[in-house]
C-alpha cells in the first residue's frame, strides 16, 4: 500500500478513534467525548473559541489528499493542527457552561490525525516532485 494511502487511512482511523475518546474533562460534569465536541463544538464560535474549525479544515485536507493534491492536503492538515492548538486557550465548555479542567486523550489523538496527514502528504509531495521534474519532461539518466 503506498504511503499516501496508508497515511490517509491511518489519519482517518485516528480521527474516528478520537470521536470515541474523552476530549474534555470538565469540573462537576462527566468527560465530553469527541463526537459530542464535533456535534456541538461549533457553539464555541459564538464566543470566539475557534478550535472546532480544525474539523472542516481536516475534511478539506482529506478531500485534497484523495484528489492527489498532497501539498494542499499538507497545508490544510497543518492549518487544522494549528487551529486545533487553540483548544489550549479554551477555559469553558459552552455547551454546559462548565469549566474545562484539562484536555482528554481524544484531543491528543485528534491532533495526531492532523499531524499524520500533514506529514504523509508532505512526504508524498516530495516523492512525487522527484519523479516528475518541473519541466514536465521525464528525466533521462546521465550519459
Amino acid at each position: 500500500m503506498p504511503l499516501k494511502q496508508a497515511g490517509l487511512g491511518l489519519a482517518l482511523l485516528l480521527y474516528a478513534i478520537s470521536l470515541a475518546l474523552p476530549g474534555l474533562h470538565l469540573r462537576d460534569y462527566p468527560p465530553v467525548e469527541g463526537y459530542r465536541i464535533l456535534l456541538t463544538g461549533w457553539y464555541g464560535l459564538m464566543v470566539l473559541q475557534l478550535a472546532w474549525l480544525a474539523n472542516p479544515l481536516f475534511a478539506a485536507a482529506v478531500i485534497a489528499a484523495i484528489r492527489h493534491r498532497p501539498r494542499l492536503a499538507a497545508g490544510l492538515a497543518a492549518a487544522a493542527f494549528g487551529i486545533g492548538l487553540l483548544s489550549f486557550t479554551a477555559t469553558n465548555w459552552i455547551a454546559h457552561h462548565a469549566y474545562i479542567e484539562r484536555l482528554g486523550a481524544g484531543f491528543y489523538v485528534w491532533m495526531a490525525a492532523f499531524l499524520l496527514l500533514a506529514a504523509t502528504s508532505l512526504i508524498s509531495a516530495s516523492l512525487t516532485s522527484r519523479r516528475i521534474p518541473p519541466s514536465g519532461k521525464p528525466r533521462t539518466p546521465p550519459a
